[in-house]
């Protein structure tokens, strides 16, 4: 018997998007299986996905950019732009958890990017990704 593996708990903004959760949790499972056993939480609205973080211990955050449902408008009422109120919620996860934070998107803008990466995320790129990368 090997070692006990690390639990990770990740929480990603794929509800109602199962295609992405089991590629995600695959690619996870493939490259980092033998060393972590990875529990994932999917939410999809931004005020949720922020209260589930504040109740449960998580490890990393997944958050696809523009699957992400606008009520962040109400929690960040300053961030009119699209792209600045994607960036408050990475900023946000950052400076209170200390997690990493992997944005994803699935249109080409350098707007967002840029906001998305200042404000701290780990990992940014778009959707469709490669893989390799990430883990």
């Amino acid at each position: 018997m090997g070692p006990a593996r690390r639990y990770v708990h990740v929480l990603m903004s794929t509800e109602g998007q199962e295609e992405l959760t089991k590629l995600f949790t695959l690619l996870f499972n493939k490259r980092l299986g033998a060393q972590y056993e990875f529990q994932v939480c999917e939410i999809s609205h931004a005020s949720k996905f922020l209260e589930y973080a504040e109740r449960e211990q998580v490890d990393l955050f997944l958050i696809i950019l523009n699957n992400i449902v606008a009520d962040a408008h109400d929690i960040f009422p300053a961030s009119s732009k699209r792209g600045f109120w994607m960036a408050e919620i990475v900023s946000y996860l950052k400076q209170k958890y200390h997690k990493p934070v992997i944005a994803l998107c699935g249109w080409p803008d350098d707007e967002i990017e840029t906001e998305v990466r200042g404000a701290g995320a780990d990992y940014f790129d778009l959707l469709p990704v490669d893989g390799d990368p990430l883990v």
